[in-house]
């Protein structure tokens, strides 16, 4: 990462000649930082605070029994999560941003697009959760990537900046539609029970 943070655009050269796989290798050494980091945070403060962050202490003895495992098992759960998040954030983000780069008739492949989501997002999923300092490794994260699509898809600076936008674009739009579709369709749902169940009912006082 070191190469990356000082000298991104050689780094990137390099990194376009590498296998995918090498990619998703990278992913799952730093994606361990901010996964164990957050295991240790939930893990401690739902033991220090009795579990009362997460869940009333009556409820969590009833489930486990002890507090202490309790808190265990949450901070690891909470790590796992993040660390399959990531990889599953990272490859949404990648399709979404594949589909901008496309747009602005970047040369690369969707293997390229990965690799600069990947790589160039290390530096905000690796230390972004530090205090302070977090938000400034997010803007670096985000020259980094500008850096990526521009080395990667043989493209202008412009269009580059136009992709890493774009994307951050489309994420935040796709972020808003899923949740309301989902309130819309489970309020259909909701509405369709109470509908079929008033006519059930009907039917019965009719016969």
């Amino acid at each position: 990462m070191e190469k990356m943070l000082l000298d991104p655009e050689e780094f990137f050269k390099k990194v376009e000649k590498e296998k995918t796989s090498e990619t998703w290798t990278y992913l799952a050494y730093w994606a361990l930082l901010p996964a164990l980091v957050a295991a240790i945070a939930v893990g401690f403060f739902s033991v220090a605070l009795g579990g009362y962050i997460a869940m009333p202490m009556w409820l969590a003895d009833l489930v486990l029994g002890n507090m202490t495992l309790f808190g265990i098992s949450l901070g690891i759960g909470t790590g796992v999560a993040i660390y399959v998040g990531l990889f599953i954030g990272l490859f949404v983000t990648a399709i979404a941003a594949h589909a901008v780069v496309t747009v602005v008739k970047g040369k690369g492949k969707f293997d390229d697009t990965l690799k600069a989501v990947i790589y160039g997002a290390s530096p905000f999923y690796s230390f972004g959760w530090l205090p302070i300092f977090g938000p400034l490794f997010g803007l670096y994260a985000v020259i980094v990537q500008v850096q990526a699509f521009k080395a990667l898809h043989k493209t202008t600076f412009v269009k580059a900046v136009l992709t890493v936008l774009g994307t951050l674009l489309l994420i935040g739009v796709l972020a808003g539609i899923v949740p309301f579709l989902s309130g819309v369709f489970a309020t259909g749902y909701h509405f369709g029970i109470v509908v079929n169940s008033i006519k059930g009912i009907m039917a019965l006082i009719i016969a």
